[in-house]
């Protein structure tokens, strides 16, 4: 086993590091592509900002609609609110739930703007009419009961995006 790991380039640090145990309990992989709606990712400059990666599981047929509705209306409603888009991915064909899942990222100066921010964009009439419009056409929710997950980041001291 020494020699395999030897050869795989598995070094004395790495097996200090794992003496205890393996350092991730599971890990999963799933290739996404840029939406064509999706702003050109870059470093940014400007200065120190928490990110929210957020995670829809759309209801049956409706992906399309989600695109469209972020597409047309969301995104510039969320630059409105203070928020900035950073990133929307849409998961590669052929891949687990490629036709019920979306993901993207924004950035916020601080999670206490984040959530101000959210708390406007909810009350903004021009959200309330689109939303409504949508799930008018759709026939309800364009989400699964609870099919909206947010968790909150800070870039690593080593990444370009701050």
């Amino acid at each position: 086993m020494e020699s395999v790991r030897r050869r795989c380039g598995v070094g004395r640090s790495e097996e200090a590091s794992e003496k205890d145990g393996g350092l991730v309990a599971k890990a999963e992989s799933l290739y996404l592509t840029a939406a064509d709606y999706s702003p050109k990712i870059a470093p940014s400059s400007g200065g120190e900002r928490i990110f929210e990666y957020r995670h829809y599981t759309a209801s049956p047929g409706n992906l399309e609609r989600i695109h469209k509705r972020f597409r047309d209306h969301t995104m510039k409603l969320f630059e409105t609110h203070g928020m900035t888009n950073i990133a929307y991915f849409v998961t590669d064909k052929g891949q687990k739930e490629t036709d019920t899942v979306y993901f993207y990222l924004l950035a916020h100066k601080s999670t206490d703007a984040a959530k101000s921010s959210f708390d406007a964009f909810r009350k903004d009439p021009k959200w309330i009419e689109a939303k409504t419009a949508s799930e008018k056409e759709a026939g309800g929710s364009l989400t699964v009961d609870m099919g909206v997950k947010s968790i909150y980041m800070k870039a690593t001291d080593y990444s370009p995006m701050k």
